[in-house]
């Protein structure tokens, strides 16, 4: 049963209960309190590891979502590494030959605005990866932060 439903049967023993004449006591019977309380007991501990589960699966996504932004980050930059050196070492090379140097210098140049183009793109698509990431882990902890608004709620 829901610790709000069992509050309200609580509630509703009290107002149910006699009034003891000239004085604002009233009698109830102990044995449906004391029924009532030890269900609640029952009931609460499933709500408190509910919440505890809710906690740990939100960290455990954003733990997921921070260590695929770094591996991702990571390959990014190994990525664009690659396409420097081989840029730098393609314009070195054709630099270095006497008789097409000119052809070489435009084709240098050309590589290396590819190579910047690409690695622009790289960086681009990897933020915008880990954008979405953020933005699914933000919508998540948001239902959670809102479950738990709700839970909390319910409670008062």
């Amino acid at each position: 049963m829901d610790i709000l439903q069992l509050i309200e049967e609580l509630e509703d023993v009290l107002s149910d209960a006699t009034n003891i004449p000239f004085s604002k006591k009233v009698s109830i019977d102990p044995d449906e309190v004391f029924d009532i309380i030890k269900e609640i007991r029952e009931t609460l501990p499933e709500e408190i590891r509910q919440a505890k589960w809710v906690n740990d699966e939100k960290d455990r996504i954003l733990q997921e979502a921070n260590d695929q932004a770094a591996a991702i980050e990571a390959k990014s930059k190994q990525q664009v590494d690659a396409i420097d050196a081989q840029a730098k070492a393609r314009f070195e090379e054709l630099v270095s030959q006497d008789r097409i140097t000119q052809a070489a210098t435009e084709t240098g140049e050309h590589i290396v605005q590819k190579a910047e183009e690409q690695a622009r793109q790289i960086r681009e698509s990897t933020f915008a990866y880990i954008d979405e990431i953020l933005a699914n882990t933000q919508e998540n902890l948001n239902t959670v932060i809102h479950e738990l608004d709700r839970n909390r709620q319910e409670l008062h």
